[in-house]
């Protein structure tokens, strides 16, 4: 079936630029195709697939997104599951204005970083597994290497489906079948010594071991202790998912960069820790956490200042 539907501003809650959201490196899920003007992505909704291609119209302040659906099903309509579904990948819901209007502007160092970086967003990944593996591919790894090697991934292991207008898509693998990869069949993708990692955390998934739906339900503090009880995750990684994969907000992931960053602006230089400048932007922007790290991360590329 081919369906076009649309997202009006009445359904985004705040400014909107998708362009700077989708090609901000978030490490949900690797980044869309860009194909005719519109960002592609696909995934399972019930045994049901679609393909959504996502544009957007108007203004970054005046946001409107068309979408373009093709799936496998002939008889059924996907429209309302698509539009829930990338409303909430693109976490549409997200008062970005009272996020701009929390902070002192005089006071805070983060509301500087606002008048350029309008309509960014935080995103959410499609299912939390592929989520997990995304998180788990980025360890010392660039944006560049973790998404060529997670997208190998879903096209080396996953299924294929066949959509109605004759093209074929992978989707992600499931945790049983990630699991029981061999990891010199894995380590093809270019993921080296994560390999291990990711076939474990597929092992845990796949035996309940590790309850996705558990960790949602949880506390930051909470899920990001049981993340961190699995191989090769750290709490930089964990951060990512639980930000990224799962929604918390007030997770933090701070790595080399953003380490430097909030250094500089916020400690004046000192040699504080990582542990630290994580704890720092948790119980100062609380559940804007997440959002005040993605803003200072992108201020700082567009301003040089590290």
């Amino acid at each position: 079936m081919h369906e076009e539907i649309e997202i009006s501003r009445e359904q985004i809650l705040g400014p909107l630029d998708l362009e700077a959201t989708l090609l901000s490196g978030q490490t949900s899920e690797p980044q869309w195709d860009l194909v005719d003007g519109y960002y592609s992505d696909a995934e399972d909704f019930g045994g049901r697939t679609a393909r959504y291609r996502v544009r957007q119209i108007r203004t970054r302040e005046e946001p409107h997104l068309k979408i373009v659906i093709t799936s496998n099903d002939e008889n059924a309509s996907l429209a309302r599951t698509v539009t829930d579904h990338v409303a909430n990948v693109l976490r549409l819901r997200d008062d970005l204005n009272a996020f701009y209007q929390a902070f002192d502007p005089k006071g805070d160092i983060v509301s500087k970083t606002f008048p350029q970086l309008i309509g960014l967003r935080l995103m959410r990944g499609n299912n939390p597994f592929e989520s997990l593996i995304s998180s788990i591919s980025t360890q010392h790894n660039s944006i560049v290497l973790w998404t060529k090697s997670v997208r190998l991934i879903r096209d080396t292991f996953g299924p294929a489906v066949r959509l109605s207008d004759g093209s074929t898509i992978h989707l992600f693998p499931k945790p049983d079948t990630l699991a029981s990869v061999r990891e010199h069949d894995l380590e093809t993708t270019g993921l080296t010594y994560r390999t291990k990692y990711i076939i474990e955390a597929a092992r845990r998934v796949r035996d309940g071991e590790l309850n996705l739906e558990e960790l949602q339900r949880d506390n930051y503090e909470t899920a990001k202790t049981k993340l961190m009880d699995l191989p090769g995750i750290g709490p930089k990684v964990a951060d990512c998912f639980l930000l990224y994969g799962l929604g918390k907000t007030e997770a933090a992931p701070v790595d080399i960069w953003i380490h430097r960053i909030v250094r500089k602006l916020y400690f004046q230089g000192a040699n504080v820790s990582i542990d630290k400048v994580a704890k720092f932007l948790r119980e100062r922007y609380g559940p804007w956490a997440g959002y005040v790290q993605l803003y200072l991360f992108h201020y700082a590329r567009k301003t040089r200042l590290v």
